[in-house]
């Protein structure tokens, strides 16, 4: 409590605690409110709106370019579905801060880092779009049409879907409609700028197709996945062979990003008189039953022959398969495979009259 000590005719020491005081006051009120930043340019800078299963790990992330602890009061963030061209849902951000390293994530509730919860399956997978307006969610009712009124950022979407020329007056001109499924994994990629917070507002020509990436910086390339490789003399896909030739099976092993990870290892063949499986000690054993070759680290194998043999007639599969969950159940992680016909037939030439 501060005590107001007065001098009959000088009041100078009065007006001094009195300054002192509110000055004090002031100091600490900026003192609060100091490391939030309201200047800073928001943008959209990464959406997941195909993800695996029920869609539960949809979001929208916004980046403020890394200055942290932005105030969001009096933005919102609004839905279009390209069916209709007309909005479908609002958030309001008021109250809501960036956190220190410049992001915030609105998604459902199992999304790493989310700060806003909204409900599983609630975004469309295209063509649609979502925009950040300055403004309130009164502002924009479901069945809005789209504007540029007020208008910050934007991105419009797709999983292969056509262009929506309605939705894209929401971007700046020539800026290309982004398609989740681009790389053909849609449910294990977002739409994120590259590199991270890229482009500007309202501009999507960055935005690329990675690993989901909520709360965190854009950019990580997913890992490259090995490749197994099964050939029958030196051929993949299907080959033909007549008996009574002979057919030379080989297998070849790149690791790429998965190099000493342990893995089952199958190799075999189905074939019209049963079903045959590379045991331990690399000799073909016919079972019913998968028989695995082992469990192995992976590794560069080069180029390497399992059988040299002829085969009676018929249709033969070879297959090479790894399964990084090394419990010895057949699970086809990855794999590759060829197929043999065996057959005598050859087509008749035609002769002329």
């Amino acid at each position: 409590m501060v005590q107001e000590r007065k001098f009959s005719g000088d009041n100078t020491l009065y007006y001094s605690i009195t300054l002192t005081v509110a000055f004090l006051i002031l100091f600490f009120i900026s003192a609060i409110t100091l490391p939030f930043s309201a200047s800073a340019e928001v943008i959209i800078n990464e959406i997941d709106s195909s993800t695996p299963g029920v869609d539960n790990l949809e979001f929208i992330e916004l980046y403020d370019g890394g200055t942290g602890n932005t105030d969001l009061n009096g933005l919102v963030i609004v839905l279009y579905n390209g069916s209709s061209d007309l909005s479908y849902a609002a958030f309001d951000l008021d109250s809501y801060f960036t956190n220190p390293s410049g992001y915030f994530v609105l998604g459902n509730a199992a999304v790493p880092n989310v700060d806003l919860i909204f409900a599983d399956n609630t975004l469309q997978n295209g063509a649609d779009a979502l925009a950040l307006y300055t403004g309130d969610a009164a502002d924009f009712p479901n069945g809005t049409s789209v504007t540029t009124t007020g208008l910050i950022d934007a991105v419009v979407y797709d999983t292969d879907d056509a262009d929506d020329p309605e939705l894209l007056i929401l971007l700046n001109q020539g800026q290309p409609q982004v398609n989740e499924n681009e790389t053909g994994d849609q449910d294990n990629h977002s739409n994120q700028r590259s590199p991270n917070g890229a482009g500007g507002a309202r501009n999507t020509i960055t935005y690329v197709q990675l690993l989901p990436s909520p709360g965190t910086a854009n950019g990580e390339i997913p890992p490259s996945p090995p490749v197994p490789d099964i050939k029958a003399n030196g051929y993949d896909g299907e080959i033909s062979i007549t008996p009574p030739d002979t057919i030379n099976i080989t297998v070849s092993l790149d690791p790429a990003d998965k190099k000493n990870v342990i893995c089952d290892w199958w190799i075999g063949a189905l074939t019209p008189y049963g079903n045959f499986w590379v045991d331990p000690s690399l000799d073909w054993i016919e079972s019913d039953i998968p028989l695995s070759v082992g469990q192995y680290p992976l590794f560069n194998l080069l180029e390497t022959s399992l059988l040299t043999t002829q085969l009676p007639e018929g249709i033969y599969t070879f297959f090479y398969i790894l399964d990084d969950n090394p419990n010895g159940i057949l699970d086809a992680t990855w794999y590759d495979y060829v197929n043999v016909i065996s057959s005598s037939y050859t087509v008749p030439m035609f002769e002329s009259d």
